[in-house]
């Protein structure tokens, strides 16, 4: 059975379940007529095939059709509207016991409300746009923050999450803004500006040191204590955090590791894995904080994956001012000896490396005080542009000396200060707007300006008051579009917010300002140098985490009983294989049906050994080759999407098909009735979720929708909760211990027949319809690039860009192209 014959077999049968039950609940309705002002060929329709079931009386489905305007006089029923289309296209509607239309009579009635809802919807688009305003999401106005003021800090966390609607966080219709979002986002205005002024104005010496392995170590610690730092081993000239440390709280702090301020720092150890199993790595997670209980946060670093032999490995991180480092062994696949947290266990921790316990050696590190994206230079020039600064004069203490400083204060050095801030603050709008600005656009912020300058302030406090306001403008943090086709200026946001979760560079910029940028050759041309740009791993990040869930990675915890092999550097990698598997279908334009199916993924040693695949001989993710045998192939076998999919104890087939049906096929499924409950997690293996399931299909309301969902998601029941290959389930004895659960099985038999036997069997369906993968990864790429899902309207231009791709076989960066070039993307 084909992915169609599927689809069209699950249709029918919930239809004949909705119609059976319908009937049964309310019994025959009363004849109703359809609302007069709908034409005729509606109207006619309606009434002999509809309002028995969907008049005020009935409403079945919540549906009343005899009260439902038309949809050339109310555009709020477009969407009722595009519902009753699909049905009826799909014949699901009238059900199939139901008398039926003629086929000419179907089409007819088809035909005309498709004509009436695709000028509606124009009429909508003409008027106001596919999209209303949109606003910046909080990780796209830490982009234009920084890029604005030369400044790179991360303040994403301190703003309000984004909620998500059709999917993503960039949807209009569902960015709301609350009092409490303001005073928010301008107390992350205040640190930005004051950091950036600091920036500019202060003088700072470099700093950077380099720690040999015996300053790594704690020296004369209490015997109580002798557990908080790397174990010194003077024989081999390192220090060792040992497996011990994923469980044993900041053990493996460094105190050398101290900042002495707040910024980027590039650390480079060198680094070997002490007891590794043969041919593979050990991993071991950098964190970066205070380390202590009254300040347990930290954050992630960098993951080393040692080898046996000594390596050197380069990360760069945030860190606070006195904040420290922390090696910690993260692979809860090693044996663990006891804590060292008590004297006890020193005379045992003395001689793991003889025990042969498996840990990480440290042989050196060293950091430095870097500034990734922005030098203080930068910020200056986007500041103060071209005016230049001088060291103030020297400040000293009480006693008349020159006080000890690392950082001396600089000013702002301007012959005339009044017509500097002018042309400065119409600069600084120009690329906060991401437009060419007039100068009577910023004169209230200009005379502010200029008010506070005239109050006694220096120029750079005059500035901090106009930028202050600037920032603060609905211009900065929202998108301008005027409804039509885009303007170059609002094209080159569009487009780069896309593809780089940032404003325009300026290049781009260069060419809007010129009117290039709408000539669709050049166009095409940016689309590639903006994908072929780091940069563009922004958007493989964000949009592969809402479209596929990815950032509910961390929603639930896996239960240590039955999944303690699950750690941080399993976590991590999960995400990268999916991120670095999309980042090359779309460097490599590969085909949409790899979502699907592939014959390769990109593994680390710690997701290899996750897999039951051989180790890569090097750290970090590459790219291998994939058998039947092995169980992986394509997207959907990846173990990041098959945890988000988990609840952390057991597997749900309805929550992996609905999963599947929305994120890959395409196909809406509503949520549950409220009165529903959820399956109750049963990690004693008593029952398997088929038989727990069977209660829910055993309901004429439940079986409606399992009817839809269950299929695709018990194919897939070969996964356990952390995405490993598994035969039985997992299950714990009354004493705790783990055991062998029943046997898993994937199949799925129909009451009428037909069915599948496993994963293979649905891959074969899905893949047998590339073009319905292809019309689903174009929509959520509109929704995400242009903040509106895809309407009725929109559909036309969809089968367009699908059908232009087919050649290539829709490879996702042609789909990419094609959707750029589209009207949907073009216009507002």
């Amino acid at each position: 059975m084909n992915f169609r014959s599927l689809s069209l077999a699950l249709r029918l049968r919930t239809t004949l379940a909705l119609m059976a039950a319908s009937f049964a609940l309310s019994g025959p309705a009363s004849h109703a007529q359809a609302p007069q002002n709908l034409p005729k060929p509606l109207a006619d329709f309606l009434e002999q095939h509809c309002l028995k079931c969907h008049d005020a009386e009935t409403k079945k489905g919540s549906l009343d059709l005899s009260s439902l305007p038309s949809p050339s006089h109310n555009a709020t029923s477009l969407g009722a509207w595009e519902n009753v289309f699909d049905r009826v296209a799909d014949q699901e509607m009238p059900p199939p016991k139901k008398t039926q239309p003629k086929p000419e009579e179907r089409q007819a009635f088809l035909n005309f409300l498709q004509g009436d809802l695709q000028a509606a919807d124009r009429r909508r688009i003409a008027s106001t746009g596919r999209v209303q305003s949109r606003r910046l999401t909080r990780s796209e106005f830490e982009r234009s923050v920084q890029d604005v003021l030369g400044l790179y800090i991360p303040f994403q966390s301190h703003l309000p999450e984004d909620p998500l609607t059709d999917g993503f966080s960039t949807v209009a219709k569902g960015q709301q803004v609350s009092s409490n979002q303001l005073d928010t986002y301008l107390e992350v205005i205040d640190e930005a500006l004051d950091t950036a002024f600091k920036q500019a104005l202060t003088a700072r010496e470099a700093w950077k040191t380099t720690l040999s392995w015996n300053e790594l170590q704690r020296h004369n610690v209490p015997n109580v204590n002798i557990s908080r730092g790397p174990e010194g081993r003077p024989s081999q000239q390192d220090v060792v955090s040992w497996s011990t440390a994923s469980r044993a709280d900041f053990y493996g702090r460094m105190e050398a590791t101290k900042v002495p301020e707040d910024g980027w720092y590039k650390i480079r150890v060198r680094a070997l894995a002490v007891n590794p199993p043969r041919g593979t790595r050990v991993s071991a997670s950098l964190f970066a904080g205070k380390h202590i209980s009254t300040a347990p946060e930290r954050h992630l670093a960098g993951i080393l994956e040692a080898s046996a032999t000594p390596e050197d490995f380069e990360f760069t991180t945030w860190m606070h001012a006195k904040e420290l480092l922390r090696l910690q062994v993260c692979d809860n696949t090693q044996r663990r000896p006891p804590a060292p947290r008590h004297p006890q266990n020193r005379e045992m921790h003395e001689d793991l490396d003889g025990k042969g316990y498996v840990g990480v050696a440290l042989q050196s590190l060293e950091m430095e005080r870097v500034y990734p994206a922005w030098s203080p230079e930068d910020t200056r020039r986007a500041l103060f542009g071209s005016l230049p600064v001088q060291p103030r004069p020297v400040s000293k203490n009480s006693a008349g000396k020159r006080k000890d400083s690392p950082a001396s204060e600089l000013d702002v050095v301007s012959e005339n200060p009044a017509r500097d801030l002018q042309s400065l603050v119409l600069l600084f709008a120009n690329r906060a707007f991401r437009r060419p600005v007039q100068p009577n656009e910023i004169a209230g912020y200009a005379e502010l300006a200029k008010a506070t300058l005239q109050s006694g302030a220096s120029l750079p406090q005059a500035l901090r008051t106009a930028y202050r306001g600037i920032l603060m403008s609905p211009r900065f943090s929202y998108l301008e579009e005027a409804p039509g086709p885009l303007n170059a200026h609002a094209l080159a946001s569009r487009l780069s917010f896309f593809l780089w979760g940032a404003p325009p560079d300026a290049s781009l910029r260069s060419l809007a300002d010129s009117g290039r940028l709408l000539d669709p050759r050049i166009l095409s041309s940016e689309v590639d140098r903006l994908l072929m740009h780091g940069n563009a791993k922004r958007f493989i990040r964000n949009f592969t985490d809402q479209w596929l869930k990815l950032r509910e990675i961390d929603a639930t915890n896996p239960d240590e009983k039955l999944y303690g092999e699950f750690d941080d550097a399993l976590k991590n990698a999960m995400l990268e294989e999916t991120q670095t598997f999309f980042w090359d279908l779309l460097q490599r334009d590969l085909s949409v049906k790899n979502l699907v199916d592939s014959n390769h993924t990109f593994l680390n040693h710690r997701l290899a050994k996750h897999y039951g695949l051989p180790s890569p001989p090097l750290a970090g993710m590459q790219s291998v080759s994939l058998l039947p045998q092995h169980h992986r192939g394509g997207i959907i076998t990846h173990a990041s999407v098959l945890k988000v999919t988990a609840n952390g104890t057991t597997t749900s087939p309805v929550v992996r098909g609905v999963w599947l049906l929305e994120r890959i096929a395409g196909q809406h499924v509503p949520p549950p009735p409220p009165s529903v409950p959820a399956i109750e997690p049963d990690i004693r293996g008593a029952k398997t979720i088929r038989d727990q399931l069977d209660k829910h299909r055993s309901q004429e309301s439940c079986a409606l929708c399992h009817l839809k969902m269950d299929p695709p998601g018990f194919a897939l029941e070969n996964y356990d909760v952390i995405g490993g290959w598994r035969q039985n389930y997992r299950a714990v004895n009354e004493k705790g211990a783990r055991i062998e659960g029943p046997k898993v099985d994937p199949s799925y038999h129909f009451p009428g027949g037909g069915g599948f036997e496993d994963l293979n069997d649905l891959k074969k369906s899905l893949l047998a319809r590339p073009e319905l993968l292809a019309k689903n990864l174009t929509r959520q790429l509109l929704t995400y690039a242009t903040g509106a899902s895809p309407s009725f309207a929109d559909r036309e231009s969809i089968g367009q860009i699908v059908s232009n791709c087919q050649s290539k076989d829709y490879g996702v960066r042609s789909l990419i192209h094609a959707a750029v070039q589209s009207p949907i993307f073009l216009r507002k």
